[in-house]
């Protein structure tokens, strides 16, 4: 009875989070074509010395993002790293077919978000662009005490479990409390009037 009444109010916690990203999301449309802009005159001044700041930026940029990478928070199944910003493809060849799937388009950005869930325990959320991008793995939600995150926090623990853990939140609310490393996030959603631990969601902060 307790795991179905907090399973009413993850539901619940959820819908209200897509709803809110619904109702504050704004289109943001970056152009780059000056990147590819073909201009004879200046392409044959650049100098040797010009191509090795260029390759030490593109060397910098590629370690830059290798440390993100290195620095988001993950979830582990039956010994398979489940990494944020992966292809649900090579998780799925590893941990199995999903008990459910369900689709459900995005108001958030332009695309939609494959929900995969593996019976009461997690769930994986993919997101596909209509850009064109590769699909990726962009949250990761556990939602009973069969599984825990990497550094050992499950449901039904409690916030003084999670402040154990992780220390103090860098961002509070009413009913959840949030935890940020490189682009991403934890956050762990509590029973409503309790420090009771109904959900966790690791995510990328990119919304």
């Amino acid at each position: 009875m307790k795991k179905n009444v907090i399973k009413t109010i993850v539901a619940g916690s959820m819908l209200a989070l897509a709803l809110t990203a619904c109702g504050g999301a704004t289109e943001e449309t970056k152009d780059y074509s000056s990147a590819f802009t073909d201009d004879a005159g200046n392409a044959s001044a650049e100098t040797d010395a010009d191509a090795n700041v260029d390759a030490a930026d593109e060397t910098g940029a590629d370690a830059s993002e290798d440390q993100t990478s290195a620095d988001r928070f993950a979830f582990t199944y039956n010994g398979t790293k489940i990494e944020l910003g992966a292809s649900y493809d090579d998780v799925k060849a590893a941990i199995g077919d999903a008990t459910s799937e369900f689709t459900q388009n995005s108001c958030a950005f332009d695309g939609c978000l494959n929900m995969y869930t593996y019976g009461s325990s997690f769930e994986i959320d993919e997101t596909v662009l209509d850009s064109g991008e590769a699909p990726y793995i962009s949250a990761i939600y556990l939602t009973d005490d069969l599984v825990s995150t990497e550094e050992g926090l499950s449901v039904f623990m409690t916030k003084d479990d999670a402040v154990s853990i992780y220390g103090e939140p860098d961002e509070e609310g009413d009913s959840y409390i949030k935890y940020k490393s490189g682009d991403s996030v934890i956050s762990i959603i509590f029973d409503d009037g309790s420090d009771t631990i109904a959900s966790i969601c690791i995510s990328l902060d990119e919304f």
